[in-house]
């Protein structure tokens, strides 16, 4: 009669376990899903799309600034742009990091942009999509394949 004998030494796990769990430090993964949704929202706001990649409308402003060779939708002086920024809520305790626009700049208005108003069209520039969280995901894959030596 053959048998089959599968050893594993409680060791060796625990290393791989530890292993794993340095590769998924939860500040580090926080940081990085951060900076994922805060470089797409960045570029998707320079391609003037919304988070689902269609087109904003564009702004009769930018229409004659770009006649000029000047800025687009939403882009008059900037300030809306520099204002998309991570902020930290909770410094000392649980973190919660946040991509937005309403920030110490005083940028108020962002929320008639991103909703739209009566007299604005809606071109929203905030927001999370799948394609935020594949990328992330894969990411986090990709840091444990590499912690483990498999990638």
């Amino acid at each position: 009669m053959t048998s089959l004998v599968i050893e594993i030494d409680a060791g060796q796990l625990q290393q791989v376990l530890d292993t794993v769990h340095q590769a998924l430090d939860v500040e580090e993964v926080l940081d990085m899903a951060a900076s994922i949704i805060l470089n797409n929202t960045r570029a998707r706001y320079l391609e003037e799309k919304n988070p689902e990649g269609k087109h904003w409308p564009p702004s009769e402003a930018a229409i004659k600034r770009r006649r000029g060779g000047g800025t687009g939708t939403l882009f008059d002086t900037g300030t809306l742009w520099r204002s998309i920024q991570l902020t930290d809520d909770n410094p000392a305790g649980e973190r919660t990091i946040r991509a937005g626009a309403e920030n110490e700049k005083g940028v108020e208005y962002g929320k008639f942009h991103q909703y739209g108003t009566k007299f604005l069209p809606v071109r929203e520039f905030l927001g999370v999509v799948e394609s935020d969280i594949e990328l992330f995901e894969a990411r986090v894959m990709q840091r444990v394949a590499e912690a483990l030596g498999l990638a």
